[in-house]
């Protein structure tokens, strides 16, 4: 690539084997027959970047002698409150992940009963005489004994409440860590 230089500034670009100013380089066309149109050869550089740091404006460094043109961008630093801002969403985006896999597969449709369904489960271990008319019918439908599912549901609402407890606390203290520099 080949670049047009005016005040200093990138104003056009010519692709190898392209035309500029009613002259058409051929795809073997040397870097001189480019220079003696007055254009300069473009190299792109692509900084590297950290996570904690951005790209800014573009820096344009031109070398006379070797006819070139250096097109790259600012690395900048990230404030404090960026890289804040930028950690705690993702130690909150790695706790939703943690918390979709528990329920992978399950449909949200679904996951809208469980509150319900485990109502009714500890009501009626509390007194068999409630209604539950949640559990009956999914009983029903599956073909299972009331007694059996009642059991089920505590079992997994338990177990669901112990495992959203672990990663619960895993977040919070990373948040606290990240509150006391630490992370």
């Amino acid at each position: 690539m080949y670049a047009e230089i005016t005040d200093g500034k990138v104003t056009k670009i010519v692709s190898v084997g392209g035309s500029y100013k009613n002259i058409s380089f051929g795809k073997l066309a040397e870097d001189k027959e480019y220079f003696d149109a007055g254009l300069y050869k473009l190299i792109d550089v692509a900084p590297t970047v950290t996570e904690y740091q951005r790209l800014g404006g573009e820096v344009i460094e031109i070398d006379e002698a070797s006819r070139t043109v250096t097109r790259t961008k600012n690395v900048l630093d990230m404030s404090t409150e960026e890289i804040y801002t930028k950690n705690i969403k993702k130690i909150n985006r790695e706790y939703e992940s943690a918390i979709a896999q528990l329920t992978a597969g399950v449909p949200d449709s679904e996951k809208g009963t469980w509150s319900k369904q485990e109502a009714e489960a500890r009501a009626y271990v509390a007194n068999n005489t409630v209604s539950t008319p949640l559990i009956d019918g999914i009983a029903t439908a599956r073909g299972v004994d009331k007694v059996y599912l009642i059991g089920k549901i505590i079992e997994k609402a338990d177990a669901y409440t112990i495992a959203i407890a672990q990663l619960t606390g895993e977040r919070q203290a990373k948040e606290d860590q990240l509150n006391m520099g630490e992370l």
